[in-house]
């Protein structure tokens, strides 16, 4: 098979990058009213971004049992599953 007529080699490396690619990203603040995905207020934010309590770990299982006294009346045998 010949080459095609007129076609010419491109090396990546010679194609210049886009000016728009230095420039950094601006988005516009919106809020959003719909079901989802919306805003999340800073607060949550800021808890979200703590380290994460494992369920093996003591201060978990004493949330989990105060829990289950509110909601189930103390009864024993019981484990509220919180996600």
């Amino acid at each position: 098979m010949g080459d095609i007529k007129g076609s010419e080699e491109i090396h990546l490396e010679e194609i210049p990058a886009p000016d728009s690619l230095f420039k950094p990203l601006t988005f516009p603040h919106k809020l959003l009213y719909g079901p989802g995905p919306s805003n999340v207020s800073p607060r949550v934010l800021k808890m979200a971004s703590l380290p994460v309590m494992g369920h093996m770990h003591a201060d978990f299982w004493l949330v989990s049992n105060t829990l289950s006294d509110f909601f189930l009346g103390g009864g024993e045998g019981y484990f509220v599953m919180l996600q």
